[in-house]
């Protein structure tokens, strides 16, 4: 028996053997090369019908370019159907699908089922997407291209074209935004964080000096963009992560400057009204209702929003009024409080994810949710700490991106939002994909299975590999 004394110096040894064989295969594409970043990207990717089909959903559903988003991901579940024995479902899919059932439970109770089916059957699908999502993404290859193909998309249509259309002169009272589902500033802001940390991920797989100087450049105009949509979630939430990030990275001078020189760079080329907007923040009270925090009345309005919210939760707390039913709930709840609350009348949004989450799929369905995305926050940061050098921070940036997400969902209901359900699995696809690198499997009598068994590396256990027959 070997002993334990042993055992970490001889993972140790392995673990720097396959850097230096990344290394060695990558060489060819480190320096400054545009043409060699592209080779880079398409490097070592093993296609298949499935990945090409979810690649051309993912690109229809983020540019609204081209049309078919339905027919791509039919064609990728179809081509699943023939890679049965590699199908895998991680811990993501089981508790996103405990969700979904709940979201068709709460449908069943629901007094306007006819509102409701809507939007659990598009939830259904959404887990369907996730599915083929952590089935076709796979390996470093497959993380580094999705990489690189997720910012592009986001960098060559959403966000130039809110940039366009704001010094285009259209926007709302001068907040940036574009069409389709980034017609609303505070969507749009919650997308740039993820977007962000996908670019930021990116540079830390990337061993191209342009391909990271690229990263770097478009996560900065993601963040610009975050302070021209005006978005106050979205910015509280880039200031507690560029400030966790300043705090844990002190060792770290390049990481230090380079976070606090975009910042303050958005910050000095955002326009006046940002700062006016933020500066609201001061006037903030909640017993005087959120009166004379910004002159349009937001926030004053949000915070009877919030309260119509409450009480809707309130009184349907185990399944909720369904998904998708929130709006008309509202109208009524608000018809009988228009003294009370004023400002809340008609078919409103709540405005926040987790009082929206519980009055649709009760608290119930408010916890399944909170254990979906706290769960994976938990288990991507513990497979960070097993992690060295740029795989822990490819990871932990993929976290903050998760993390400013959620906070800005505070000040916006984004919990059934497509990207929010696919960062989720790309989280545990990236876990599994740096955990098993192919030189620490066995040659023989191993294979892909979903769950169970031991990973290759220490402190990631259950993450994708079991004996094989």
């Amino acid at each position: 028996m070997q002993s334990s004394s042993v055992r970490p110096s001889l993972r140790r040894t392995d673990k720097s053997r396959n850097h230096r064989a990344d290394a060695r295969s990558l060489s060819g594409y480190e320096g400054y090369s545009f043409i060699r970043s592209i080779a880079e990207l398409f490097s070592g990717i093993q296609w298949t019908p499935a990945l090409i089909a979810f690649l051309y959903y993912y690109f229809v559903v983020i540019t609204y370019w081209l049309p078919g988003a339905d027919v791509g991901m039919v064609l990728a579940l179809v081509c699943l159907v023939f890679q049965l024995k590699d199908i895998r479902v991680g811990r993501v899919l089981i508790v996103f699908a405990i969700w979904v059932a709940w979201a068709w439970l709460s449908y069943l109770g629901s007094p306007k089922q006819a509102l409701a089916f809507d939007q659990t059957w598009t939830l259904t699908k959404l887990w369907l997407v996730a599915f083929v999502a952590f089935n076709v993404i796979r390996t470093r290859e497959h993380l580094r291209f999705f990489f690189g193909f997720a910012t592009a998309c986001f960098m060559l249509f959403p966000l130039r074209g809110a940039f366009v259309n704001y010094f285009g002169g259209y926007s709302t009272s001068g907040r940036a935004l574009w069409n389709f589902t980034y017609n609303n500033p505070n969507d749009l802001a919650g997308f740039a964080l993820i977007f962000s940390s996908i670019a930021l991920a990116y540079s830390t797989i990337t061993r191209n000096k342009t391909s990271k100087f690229l990263s770097y450049l478009c996560a900065a105009a993601m963040v610009l963009l975050i302070f021209f949509t005006q978005s106050r979630g979205a910015l509280l939430a880039t200031a507690v992560i560029a400030s966790f990030r300043i705090v844990t990275r002190l060792r770290s001078p390049r990481v230090v400057v380079g976070t606090i020189v975009t910042v303050i760079a958005a910050g000095l080329l955002a326009p006046q009204s940002v700062w006016n907007r933020i500066g609201g923040l001061s006037s903030i009270s909640v017993e005087g209702g959120m009166r004379g925090v910004d002159k349009e009345g937001s926030a004053e309005q949000r915070f009877q929003l919030l309260t119509v919210a409450a009480r809707i939760a309130a009184g349907h707390p185990i399944t909720g009024v369904g998904a998708g039913t929130y709006q008309d709930f509202h109208a009524e709840y608000a018809r009988n409080m228009t003294a009370e609350l004023p400002l809340a009348g008609g078919k409103k949004d709540a405005h926040n994810t987790y009082l929206h989450t519980a009055a649709e799929l009760g608290y119930v369905g408010l916890a399944i949710f909170l254990l979906l995305t706290g769960g994976q926050i938990y288990a991507s940061f513990r497979s960070a700490r097993s992690l060295g050098g740029a795989d822990a921070e490819m990871t932990r940036m993929l976290v903050y991106g998760l993390v400013g997400f959620l906070l800005a969902g505070f000040f916006g209901s984004l919990e059934y939002i497509n990207v929010l359900h696919l960062h989720l699995v790309l989280l545990e696809s990236t876990a599994i994909a740096l955990a098993t690198r192919p030189s620490l499997r066995p040659r023989t009598g191993r294979r892909w299975r979903p769950y169970g068994g031991e990973s290759r590396q220490p402190g990631i256990a259950n993450y994708g590999l079991r004996s094989g027959e």
